[in-house]
């Protein structure tokens, strides 16, 4: 393939009088090539040029935006944007044309870029592509970790609630899972949040899983991390989805359908069981205050076992994609505030960042973290940050 792919550049640098008509013909031959070349065809399904790709397709401009070919991917409901530059061999590729492509591209239907530049000489290393993947390289992928170390007084756990303030232009498709904290109870693991797509059982013993769209999430895991938890453990009002299985551990959950966007929200566990009686067990519910609203949605209970209460000192808040969608990550600002334990703030006067490997070579992430006054803000983008792993223990402002 890759002589006739030399055979076929030379012939259209011969016929070509000029570089409108190589770059016309520069383009058939590389979608020639994307068609019917083994490692391509693996990649993609179908191969369209941008102009007859748009006339199916709302929202785009017939006109030159610096896309040259589109093509679909295998097995996922996106794209992958192509540029074609037919350079002479004094010419390099600049910035400028990577960023023409990746501005064409800033949308949820593209997940892969591919610029493709060709030096005259037809030297076949001369050929060479830069791909940008807007997407985690696998899933479920951790943007960032916020540590709070808290100081805790020897009393009954009774609450805990995060502050926090989401903007950004995030879908239900993103697949973006906010955690405002997870810690333990009695050494039992649990987090809470909210998702952009919400499943779950309707029923508890049907196990019929269903879709609902936004929503939050309680979930806790079993003492050994591998015992089945029964769903008695698990309650909730009309509405509530409820789980329990072992392909994260064993754990059991409940969700609700939660029309959360852009606002600021408190996400809160709190005891609801009678104080003055001792059971042997717990319950514990989950609750989502819109702020701006002051509308506040129950998502669900679970059962601790014990006579008594504690809630562990390190609570960790994150940002994660999850899923095994690979759409791109959309650009976030999210704002958390201390945690407030039995009502009372957090005496935390730090923050520990940590920016997870995620099994991953090479390191990649696509978040950072700053203070603003009493908030840790982190900014979550379709970018790449370029630099090797850093955790960062960050000072907040009081």
């Amino acid at each position: 393939m890759a002589t006739i792919f030399r055979q076929a550049l030379e012939v259209i640098r011969t016929r070509s009088t000029n570089t409108t008509e190589l770059g016309t013909a520069f383009k058939k031959v590389v979608k020639v090539f994307l068609e019917n070349g083994s490692t391509q065809t693996q990649q993609h399904e179908r191969i369209w040029h941008y102009s007859d790709w748009v006339t199916g397709h709302e929202g785009y401009s017939g006109k030159d935006i610096g896309i040259d070919l589109v093509a679909k991917i295998r097995r996922r409901y996106s794209f992958c944007a192509f540029q074609c530059k037919c350079y002479g061999a004094e010419n390099q590729i600049r910035k400028r044309d990577l960023y023409s492509l990746v501005s064409a591209s800033l949308n949820k239907d593209f997940s892969r870029l591919l610029l493709l530049g060709l030096a005259l000489t037809l030297s076949i290393s001369n050929v060479f592509a830069q791909i940008f993947e807007k997407s985690p390289p696998k899933t479920p992928w951790h943007h960032v970790n916020l540590w709070f170390d808290c100081e805790l007084k020897s009393e009954e756990f009774l609450s805990l609630s995060i502050e926090f303030k989401v903007e950004g232009d995030i879908s239900n498709s993103d697949l973006i899972y906010i955690a405002p904290f997870s810690s333990k109870i009695n050494g039992i693991n649990f987090y809470g949040g909210i998702q952009t797509m919400t499943g779950g059982w309707e029923y508890k013993y049907t196990r019929k899983n269903i879709k609902v769209g936004r929503g939050g999430i309680f979930s806790r895991w079993a003492d050994d991390g591998k015992t089945p938890i029964s769903l008695d453990y698990a309650q909730g009002d009309y509405g509530t989805l409820f789980e329990s299985a072992q392909y994260e551990g064993s754990f059991v959950s409940v969700r609700r359908k939660i029309d959360w966007g852009n606002g600021r929200y408190q996400f809160e566990i709190r005891k609801i069981t009678n104080q003055e009686v001792n059971l042997g067990y717990a319950w514990y519910g989950a609750f989502l205050t819109d702020l701006d609203s002051g509308t506040t949605n129950e998502v669900g209970r679970l059962r601790f076992d014990g006579s008594s209460f504690r809630l562990d000192k390190s609570i960790a808040t994150f940002v994660e994609s999850y899923g095994s969608n690979r759409n791109p990550i959309p650009n976030m600002k999210l704002s958390f505030f201390s945690p407030k334990i039995n009502g009372e703030k957090c005496n935390n006067k730090s923050v520990y960042v940590v920016y997870p490997q995620n099994n991953h070579e090479p390191y990649t992430r696509y978040a950072t973290v700053e203070i603003e006054g009493e908030s840790i803000v982190t900014l979550v983008s379709k970018s790449k940050i370029e630099g090797t792993k850093k955790d960062v223990l960050m000072v907040i402002k009081k």
